[in-house]
């Protein structure tokens, strides 16, 4: 039980390292971002499904795909909620205030809270 409670251990204090995708304007990697990727993959995946279960009734080889195609597209307005507060949630965060009262976008602050001066 104590190599258990060492790994945890170990585990904790060094964090679990998570593939994400960088951000284009600080090179860094950043969850909100991956999330955004992430729906629009579900989007994609659900417009190609879609697309296919279309394609298949139009031609009379698959009729099982024909009764999915209504859950395929609630499937794509699901995942397309999904996107729009992941894109949201990202611009959200990205986009403050400067000094002045504009809105910018990554607005420098110091270690209090406070806007840095440009």
């Amino acid at each position: 039980m104590d190599w258990f409670s060492k790994f945890f251990s170990k585990i904790n204090s060094n964090g679990i390292p998570v593939p994400t995708v960088r951000d284009p304007k600080t090179g860094q990697g950043s969850i909100t971002a991956s999330v955004v990727v992430v729906s629009a993959g579900l989007c994609s995946v659900c417009i190609v499904m879609t697309l296919l279960s279309a394609l298949s009734k139009l031609a009379g080889v698959f009729d099982k795909f024909s009764e999915s195609q209504q859950a395929f597209i609630n499937a794509f307005n699901l995942s397309f909620q999904f996107f729009l507060a992941s894109g949201s949630f990202y611009l959200g965060r990205k986009m403050q205030r400067d000094p002045k009262g504009q809105l910018g976008i990554d607005v420098k602050k110091d270690d209090n809270n406070e806007v840095l001066q440009p």
